[in-house]
Order: structure tokens, then sequence, then C-alpha cells
């Protein structure tokens, strides 16, 4: 097992990295809760929860730490750790929604993706993704929006149906 306070200072540099890329890429509210501090009963599992909102849209993912994982039992790097795994993932998920952080030349403000895609191409692995997390946001099964929607398996629509089903999930207030 490595030094703790190492461990401690390496997460929480990149806890900090990852908070200013949030701040950078302009979301608007970061919530990390502790849902499981690690003991002897639980194997020294830490599990936390952030909760990261972008304008009108919210993303919560979990993120768990255990000693083979962390590289140590000590319980505050435990957390810590878990709370870094949370924050990424929760990053991911934003990103997934095909929003493009701002560089340093462009504008401070986000902007959907702009690029064009050819409607007869199959659907890519990231509208796959923004469609499952739109459904997951919504409560519902992805397969059984898609279905109802286009009439198709999520894994044999095209663009121009991933199109259709991403515009559904954001325009209908009822799914």
């Amino acid at each position: 097992m490595k030094d703790a306070l190492a461990l401690l200072d390496t997460t929480n540099d990149k806890i900090t990295a990852t908070v200013e890329r949030l701040q950078a890429f302009g979301v608007n509210t970061i919530k990390t809760i502790v849902r499981q501090s690690p003991t002897s009963a639980n194997y020294d599992v830490a599990i936390c929860q952030t909760e990261v909102a972008h304008g009108g849209l919210t993303v919560s993912m979990c993120g768990c730490s255990s000693p083979e994982t962390s590289q140590s039992k000590k319980p505050h790097v435990l957390i810590s750790h878990a709370a870094l795994t949370s924050l990424e993932m929760a990053e991911k998920g934003i990103r997934g929604l095909r929003l493009s952080a701002p560089t340093p030349e462009s504008s401070t403000s986000p902007q959907w993706s702009k690029k064009k895609h050819n409607p007869k191409l199959p659907m890519s692995d990231k509208q796959k993704e923004f469609i499952r997390l739109l459904a997951h946001q919504k409560g519902m099964e992805a397969e059984a929006v898609v279905k109802e929607t286009v009439g198709k398996s999520l894994d044999t629509c095209s663009r121009a149906d991933a199109n259709k089903i991403i515009n559904h999930l954001k325009d209908d207030p009822h799914t």
C-alpha cells in the first residue's frame, strides 16, 4: 500500500482538475455526497454519488473505491477516491450529451456540436450514449423509446433515426 498522504494529495489534485474542467465546460452545479463509508462490515468499500447540472439537465453518477482500487485502507483516502470516480463519471455523462467544452480561443459558453452527419450511416456510439442518457434521465428504457419512436432496435438505427429519437426525447414532456 502506498503512503496515504501522497495518495490523498494526488486524488485531491485530480478532483480539483476535474472540477475546474467542469466549470470551464459551463456546469452550474456540482454536488458530491458519501453514500457509504468504508468499514470492515462492507469490505472497506466507499461509495460516493456526484450530481452535475448543466442548464436544465442533471447527470448523477456513483463511484466506488476499495483498498484494491485506491491502494490504501485509510477511510479518508477511500472516500476521496470514490468521490473522484463519481465526479469523473459525471463528467463523462455530461460530455456524452455532445456538448463541446470551450477552448481559450472560443467563446466561454458551451455549444452543441454542429458536425454534419450522413443520415444513412449507422447510429454513432455517441448518439447511442446520448439516447440512453436521455431515456435514463426520464426514467425510461432506451430500447422501449427507440422501438416506440422508430420501430427498430437501438443497434439497427441509422443516424437519421437517432436524430428523430433524440428530438423526441428532448421535445416531448411526456417521455
